[in-house]
């Protein structure tokens, strides 16, 4: 076999990788919250005693692609596989009182180096320290901590998303002013410490959650403060990085928790403590894609009585989201509520109210951070904006891929009268963008340079199919 033959083969079987649901839903397997709380999800949902987090607010751990436990922290101190301190792994500036103290970003392309990102420490600077889990024999070890990325930061929030190729990933929070959002781009290379900056005249506040929805089309943010307005959702573009526009909604007052369902289509928000005894957990149905509809979907799912209040929401591997509740000071509680049924509109979601036991342990305000696209079966690249995918994929072929001169593209349904093929770089940029004819169309090299691009087939505002296209 010649070596140009094992390179098509290589690159055919990434084709059809492609093809593969992207969740990875195993990463997020093992949580550790709130006073020495814990949630292991496989085989099935079960209380964990084993964690030593003692944290209000903010944590994050990390599972390998089996479910296997490598690490978590809050923040400020970072704990091994084996519940003890990993090795350098105390003196990180998170904040035990941070919303979104800690995040854990594996390094693409790279099974043994991850970083946490920090928030709300000290200093008031954002930060990330870096994991070598090769170290200490396989327990990891902190070998860089505390580099600044933005310094006066004084911001609790912070979110991330994969990138649009599927392999890199945006963190994103806003900047010291509370006016920017700030996108960090992740890739083999490490950290890009420029960041994408988006100013859509949204205050973005410094307390409460940010949160990518699970397809990376949305974003949502609070603002925790005694305003009717504590909630906006933007749009996001994970090729580009780029925050645009924003839906203010009215939300009562002083939200704090945020969660996407899986399918992307509705947004939970909780009130929480601040000048006065409201908490109630609301649903916006964002389906309709339409800003006057989408605020008047707005649903009260639960009313808390006046001692109890929420805290954060977040998704399990379950698909159920999980929420946190605490007594005011704050004082923890035993146990987690759930939404069961998530992508189902109102009442239907199946809200109940003290369905998981953390017995003996209690958890207080906060939930585990992820990367959102965790969550998502269905992740497309690259992002279109209010486009809604079918999953109806394998509508065209095309052949031969790799190619060098021109590949033919051919149709294999039939279904729709109008098929839009649009054509991106490995940046997200569109190359070429054109209307398939019935039965096959030629895409010719002419000005593309030779590397990896992905394809969309687009029909009356629906996503088709998607996949890789290789030029030589």
């Amino acid at each position: 076999m010649t070596d140009k033959l094992k390179n098509i083969i290589l690159l055919l079987i990434c084709l059809l990788a492609t093809k593969i649901s992207f969740g990875q839903r195993e990463r997020t397997a093992n949580w550790y919250f709130g006073y020495n709380a814990g949630l292991k999800f496989l085989p099935t949902v079960a209380s964990d005693t084993l964690g030593q987090i003692f944290t209000w607010e903010g944590c994050s751990s990390i599972s390998d692609s089996c479910g296997n436990l490598l690490f978590y922290t809050d923040g400020s101190t970072v704990y091994n596989k084996s519940h003890s301190i990993m090795t350098n792994g105390t003196g990180l500036e998170g904040d035990f009182s941070s919303t979104q103290s800690a995040l854990i970003i594996p390094k693409p392309q790279n099974d043994s180096i991850y970083y946490i990102f920090t928030t709300g420490g000290a200093t008031g600077h954002y930060c990330y320290s870096e994991i070598n889990m090769n170290l200490s024999g396989g327990f990891g070890a902190v070998i860089s901590k505390n580099n600044y990325l933005c310094f006066n930061y004084y911001n609790q929030k912070q979110t991330a998303i994969m990138h649009c190729n599927n392999q890199d990933v945006w963190v994103v929070c806003g900047d010291s002013t509370g006016n920017n959002f700030y996108s960090y781009l992740i890739n083999n290379l490490g950290i890009s410490s420029t960041p994408i900056v988006s100013s859509i005249g949204v205050r973005i506040g410094g307390l409460g959650y940010l949160k990518f929805s699970p397809d990376g089309n949305y974003l949502a943010n609070t603002f925790v403060n005694t305003g009717s307005d504590s909630l906006s959702i933007s749009q996001f573009n994970n090729c580009s990085g780029q925050v645009t526009g924003f839906l203010s909604c009215p939300s009562d007052t002083c939200v704090y928790g945020l969660s996407f369902s899986p399918n992307s289509s509705k947004l939970y928000a909780a009130n929480t403590w601040c000048t006065n005894t409201l908490s109630d957990l609301w649903q916006y149905d964002l389906s309709s894609g339409v800003p006057s509809t989408i605020i008047s979907t707005k649903t009260l799912i639960k009313h808390l009585p006046d001692s109890l209040f929420y805290g954060a929401l977040q998704l399990g591997a379950d698909n159920r989201i999980y929420v946190s509740k605490y007594k005011y000071g704050p004082i923890g509680l035993n146990y987690l509520a759930t939404i069961n049924n998530p992508d189902a509109a109102g009442i239907l979601c199946n809200y109940s109210d003290s369905t998981i036991s953390i017995s003996p342990r209690t958890n207080v305000i906060g939930l585990p951070n992820f990367i959102e696209s965790y969550f998502n079966t269905n992740y497309s690249c690259p992002n279109i904006t209010n486009i809604k995918s079918q999953n109806n994929f394998d509508i065209v072929k095309i052949h031969p891929n790799p190619f060098s001169t021109a590949t033919t593209i051919s149709i294999s349904n039939n279904t729709f009268r109008k098929y839009e093929f649009r054509l991106y770089d490995n940046m997200g940029v569109l190359k070429r963008n054109f209307t398939l004819n019935n039965g096959a169309t030629e895409l010719n090299k002419k000005e593309l340079a030779s590397g990896l691009y992905f394809y969309q087939v687009v029909s009356d505002n629906k996503l088709l199919d998607n996949g890789k296209l290789i030029i030589e």
